[in-house]
């Protein structure tokens, strides 16, 4: 066949349709292998190879999936690898995108198992100490779990038969899967976020290890240790424990345990307050009978007399400084008595009546009521009024007689002055 017969590809087109190939006939899938040639790159994307004895697959995981590793990879390790095959198109080199990580085997997941949980326990996350007590009686309880799963159905039938006036408030998450353990966080932050709940249940039923996984990544362990709110893991069966139960504040066997560790049986509280009260009853009565039997054991025929003679000694003292006081109030009084007498009569001697008495009279002049004491405060034509001890009369004045002589004193005093 002639060349110049044939529409060539160029190497980018054959990589692109490659590529589209691939991608079309294997959609995500799981790939087992050992690990080699690990490197994790300053971003936090991780590059390696999975190889078995007859090839080798070259691999990335980007670093939000990466985030969510359970374990640390190492080279040599038999892991199970799920993601996507494409083509590295500038080398023409197929690849998987590694969405989910796993060892290989329930065996191998036990090794990330204990990874992982050792590496908690250095940071002290699942330390008994850092534990919290959880509420009596909340009135809210938050729950992390499936909203279609046995879990939930377990937790409210006995919330509702325990404390019927509890409110639950759930927030739905994914308890399976690749996105589950990054639901479960969220909704662990979610509920702190909201601030209603006094006490978070995070829960699901029982299943097997891949499928309580998502309880055994670090970002759930992670969540739980940062929660404000005090926790109750609920996972699985009594046989299961997850990381999750490690680093919750309470571990519950079931779903079920889980919502009876939480709220209280309301007979239960009203079995305590009934018992608080008749404590509280008990000690009042033991109190009162010491303090009555002290009282009666003081209360003797002694005590008495001695009560009695302070009372007549505080009467006998009280009653003379009453006689004594009374004393001081009369010769005060008499001594008042004749100085008012004395002042009085004084008073009386020189009270402008008596002179009117002797046949004085007061001058003023009319109009104007002013007081006259001297002639020279008048004129020829004025009226007057003369005012006696008894009545009074009105006069006009026709003269004036004035003692020269101490009317020039008066002039002459006056000038003086000026």
């Amino acid at each position: 066949m002639a060349v110049d017969r044939v529409t060539p590809l160029t190497v980018t087109e054959l990589t692109s349709q490659v590529k589209s190939i691939l991608e079309r006939a294997f959609p995500t899938i799981w790939v087992q292998g050992e690990l080699s040639n690990f490197k994790r790159h300053s971003s936090g994307h991780l590059y390696f190879t999975l190889k078995d004895a007859d090839a080798q697959l070259r691999c990335v995981m980007w670093r939000r999936q990466a985030g969510r590793l359970a374990f640390t990879l190492q080279d040599g390790m038999s892991v199970l690898a799920s993601g996507d095959v494409t083509v590295y198109e500038p080398y023409g080199q197929h690849q998987l995108v590694v969405d989910q990580l796993v060892s290989a085997g329930v065996g191998a997941l036990g090794k990330a198992y204990e990874q992982l949980k050792q590496r908690l326990s250095d940071e002290g996350l699942t330390a008994q100490d850092r534990k919290r007590e959880l509420p009596y009686h909340p009135k809210v309880v938050g729950v992390v779990t499936s909203p279609t799963g046995a879990a939930i159905r377990d937790i409210l039938n006995v919330i509702n038969r325990r404390m019927p006036s509890t409110r639950v408030i759930l927030r739905p998450s994914q308890v399976q899967g690749q996105k589950a353990a990054e639901d479960v966080a969220q909704g662990i932050e979610d509920l702190n976020s909201q601030g209603d709940s006094e006490v978070i249940i995070v829960s699901r039923g029982g299943g097997s290890v891949e499928d309580l996984w998502a309880f055994n990544e670090e970002i759930v362990a992670r969540a739980i240790a940062a929660s404000a709110i005090p926790i109750v893991s609920a996972v699985g069966h009594e046989v299961d424990v997850s990381l999750a139960d490690l680093v919750a504040d309470v571990r519950a066997p079931t779903p079920s345990a889980g919502a009876e560790i939480v709220v209280p049986d309301v007979l239960s509280v009203i079995n305590y307050l009934d018992s608080c009260i008749q404590t509280a009853l008990k000690a009042a009565q033991s109190h009162l009978d010491r303090n009555t039997q002290r009282l009666d054991q003081a209360w003797d025929e002694n005590l008495v007399n001695r009560l009695g003679r302070m009372v007549d000694e505080k009467t006998n003292a009280m009653t003379e400084a009453v006689r004594r006081l009374g004393e001081r109030i009369s010769r005060r009084l008499a001594d008042s008595t004749h100085r008012a007498e004395v002042l009085g009569g004084r008073l009386e001697a020189t009270s402008p009546l008596k002179v009117l008495a002797r046949g004085y009279a007061a001058v003023e002049r009319l109009p104007g009521g002013q007081r006259i004491s001297s002639a020279t405060q008048v004129s020829p034509g004025e009226q007057i009024a003369l005012t006696f001890e008894r009545d009074s009369l009105r006069a006009l004045v026709e003269e004036v007689a004035i003692d020269l002589e101490r009317d020039r004193e008066r002039k002459d005093s006056k000038s003086g002055q000026e």
